[in-house]
């Protein structure tokens, strides 16, 4: 059974919008851009029920760009294998997952920066 963390090291995310972190926790969520930007939070999950019923349904990913952050760890941004689809993942200080957020419709997500 793959978890979260063996598909980001396979370049693959599961085409489900969601925040998934690397303890196995997993939250619906949308990214809206109506009346303003938001992430729309819509409730925990189970990845390991889903994937299980649903082992096709992933995406090649792409990443675009990686920063490393003040707090030495990194922000990684890119896309998915069919165009409409964007990340943003956050790593740990030695390139570990720690959540990665996955939408369907954002398009590719191609830049990041931070503010501090």
């Amino acid at each position: 059974m793959k978890n979260i963390i063996q598909l980001w090291e396979d370049n693959l995310l599961p085409i489900k919008d969601a925040i998934y972190f690397s303890n196995g926790r997993s939250f619906l969520c949308k990214i809206m851009d109506y009346p303003t930007l938001h992430i729309e939070r819509n409730g925990e999950f189970d990845f390991s029920a889903f994937y299980e019923k649903n082992k096709d349904e992933v995406t090649d990913i792409d990443k675009f760009r990686e920063i490393k952050l003040a707090n030495n760890c990194y922000c990684c941004v890119g896309e998915g294998s069919y165009g409409s689809e964007g990340f943003v993942a956050y790593l740990d200080e030695n390139k570990n997952l720690v959540w990665v957020l996955y939408s369907e419709e954002s398009n590719p997500f191609i830049n990041v920066s931070e503010y501090i």
